[in-house]
């Protein structure tokens, strides 16, 4: 690709690491269905157009960027060259579609599952100290094996909570 003459500007990139600066500098992502990177147009308001997806797992990704009117799907080449030209011919539509993207998107949804992780953490932590320490009253010259293993589990816990 990065041989053939394009008749527009163009810049044909491998793998790159740094694809939020393309993301943010775009008018329309051409992708497939997965669902990190529709996410993440998402939440910079940009429009996509699908070239394809999954079955099953990224079906209803489609049916996700439909319902929210964030863009289409075009299996064909012809079909996404001439959606895409139309897009672009289009400001208000593409406007419309930048604004129900933002709409859609949940910016911080990676931070809330991660916290709500925490959480049942913390509670099967508070339960297993409540048990264990139910146990060592009930049977004191029991082996407490498993209380040295919560110890090493509070550590962890408290390792992961600083990594949040």
């Amino acid at each position: 690709l990065e041989s053939r003459t394009w008749p527009v500007r163009m810049e044909v990139r491998g793998f790159v690491s740094d694809m939020n600066l393309y993301m943010e500098a775009s008018d329309v992502l051409l992708t497939k269905a997965g669902p990190g990177t529709i996410a993440e147009a998402a939440a910079l308001g940009l429009p996509v157009l699908l070239t394809g997806f999954l079955p099953g797992q990224e079906r209803g990704n489609v049916l996700w960027v439909r319902e929210k009117n964030i863009g289409e799907l075009a299996k064909s080449p012809q079909r996404a060259a001439t959606t895409v030209s139309k897009w672009l011919r289009d400001q208000d539509a593409l406007v419309e579609m930048s604004r129900n993207a933002k709409a859609a998107a949940k910016p911080k949804a990676t931070d809330r599952i991660a916290e709500d992780l925490m959480g049942l953490v913390e509670g099967v932590q508070r339960t297993a100290t409540g048990v264990l320490r139910d146990l060592k009253e009930r049977a004191p010259s029991a082996d407490w094996t498993l209380y040295g293993a919560l110890n090493s589990t509070r550590s962890a816990v408290a390792e992961l909570r600083d990594t949040l």
